[in-house]
């Protein structure tokens, strides 16, 4: 495959929606990633009203082998994603009967905001405090983290132009 750099008039296709808060929840790469794509595919079921229950809410069939297969995961660690978004609250899943795949629909806090069901009992809004006065080094904050990864050791990928920032 070849890669080229982005440019204004580069168009991006086929690529995934990840709503920012799951960004603050305590999710494993796995369980966020079958959220992602249960999303992308109840966006495709919003458009056509054969896709809702009797109360409204949409839903998608994803047969977890097909989930399995689209993430390179197997059928046991899906069904553990599965079974860890539905505990959180992200997630439906009705019994359809049979080996039919269930109904699943994903619950999203309103207007993309955290809920206390999401946060599990933590504040929506994170406190803000003030840093120690022993990380505190002429106006800048100081950090472990933050040092090891000093722009020196960033590598810089050329694109085939010199670009100043």
């Amino acid at each position: 495959m070849e890669l080229e750099c982005m440019t204004p008039a580069t168009q991006v296709r086929d690529y995934l929606a990840l709503p920012r808060f799951l960004l603050g929840l305590d999710l494993n790469a796995t369980e966020t990633l079958v959220y992602v794509l249960l999303l992308d595919r109840l966006r495709l079921s919003q458009r056509d009203s054969r896709w809702q229950d009797e109360q409204g809410r949409v839903y998608c069939l994803y047969p977890v082998s097909e989930l399995a297969e689209a993430l390179g995961k197997s059928r046991t660690v899906i069904k553990e994603a599965l079974a860890a978004l539905e505990k959180r609250g992200l997630l439906l899943r009705r019994r359809t009967g049979g080996n039919a795949p269930n109904h699943i629909s994903l619950y999203l806090p309103p207007n993309g905001r955290k809920t206390a069901l999401l946060t599990a009992g933590k504040p929506a809004i994170p406190e803000v405090r003030k840093p120690s006065p022993s990380k505190i080094i002429n106006n800048k904050t100081t950090s472990k983290s933050t040092e090891q990864y000093a722009p020196s050791s960033f590598k810089h990928y050329d694109c085939g132009e010199d670009v100043s920032l």
